[in-house]
């Protein structure tokens, strides 16, 4: 169930940011949807929203997800922790694949997303967030 980190009232709510979001189709959110943070790995899903949902135009915002199928963007886990990532989200019952950056998102969205995946990379960031190891 989502809730309000800023203001602790109920979400989604109105002139909020809260709430869990979902796009109608793949096409809206691989162009204008995906927060880009690679250093802990994207996964993409199919949801049914529940409960509370507000239509903001190019997303919708739900108070709960029921996950229908994941997908993991290959290049945001490293190559070694894909079958472990395939394996914890199987926990959920749903079909689990793995995708590329192409299909998950487009545009300058993709051109962003293998840019931080490449410095995360270069600098030695560890997909958990800790420093690099010696």
């Amino acid at each position: 169930m989502a809730r309000c980190l800023e203001v602790a009232h109920p979400a989604p709510a109105e002139r909020c940011n809260c709430g869990i979001y979902a796009s109608a189709d793949l096409g809206t959110l691989r162009e204008h949807g995906l927060c880009l943070t690679p250093d802990v790995g994207i996964v993409l899903g199919r949801v049914r929203l529940g409960g509370r949902v507000l239509d903001d135009g190019q997303a919708l915002r739900g108070e709960t997800a029921v996950p229908l199928s994941l997908s993991i963007v290959a290049e945001t886990v490293p190559p070694e922790r894909i079958e472990a990532a395939t394996a914890a989200l199987a926990a959920y019952g749903v079909p689990v694949d793995v995708v590329v950056i192409d299909q998950a998102v487009a545009g300058a969205s993709a051109a962003m997303l293998r840019f931080q995946v490449m410095s995360a990379r270069a600098s030695g960031t560890r997909d958990d967030g800790a420093p690099p190891r010696p």
